[in-house]
């Protein structure tokens, strides 16, 4: 016999076209070796699985969480006392006027550059061309460190190094829409 299969037929173990797996003194095949060996994997390791990839997710999405400021979630009272870094330049309330800096009333959700007779920036009127809006996320940032968001601006602050005083004057703003 040369070795290939004929319709029909069945070669005896061990014997054939393709040769038997040969184990070592433990049992062990090749693939059982460097692959591991071949199981069936029950439903309790595959529930055990389950519950790791769902522990994975659950301190992915926490990090996720951890990472992103909750905006808006400050004390508008405390923002009212944090404000009064900015009532040099900025007024809000009924009774607001432009100073060296814009009116701050409904500043929050509002375009770049839309306070009627205030001089701005040309490189915040660029910015408001391309659809910049005075969102939680660019308040956020802008209150930390204005020249990252309007690199030449007119603002001279150097912005508010604590995140909870942040939080706290965007409540507060948001108060005056």
């Amino acid at each position: 016999m040369d070795g290939r299969s004929r319709i029909g037929h069945t070669y005896p173990p061990g014997e054939g076209p393709v040769p038997a797996r040969r184990k070592n003194s433990l049992g062990q095949t090749a693939r059982d070796i460097f692959l591991g060996p071949v199981r069936d994997r029950g439903p309790t390791e595959r529930k055990g699985n389950d519950m790791k990839r769902t522990l994975t997710y659950l301190v992915a999405a926490a990090s996720l969480a951890a990472a992103v400021p909750a905006l808006a979630q400050g004390d508008a009272a405390e923002g009212e006392n944090v404000f009064k870094k900015c009532k040099a330049c900025h007024m809000v309330g009924d009774d607001a006027k432009n100073r060296v800096g814009p009116v701050l009333n409904g500043v929050v959700g509002r375009p770049f550059g839309m306070v009627e007779d205030f001089k701005y920036s040309k490189n915040l009127l660029e910015l408001a061309e391309g659809g910049a809006v005075w969102d939680e996320e660019t308040l956020t940032a802008y209150l930390a460190k204005p020249k990252a968001v309007i690199p030449k601006g007119k603002m001279s602050f150097a912005g508010l190094k604590d995140d909870e005083d942040i939080q706290n004057v965007i409540a507060y703003l948001e108060s005056f829409q």
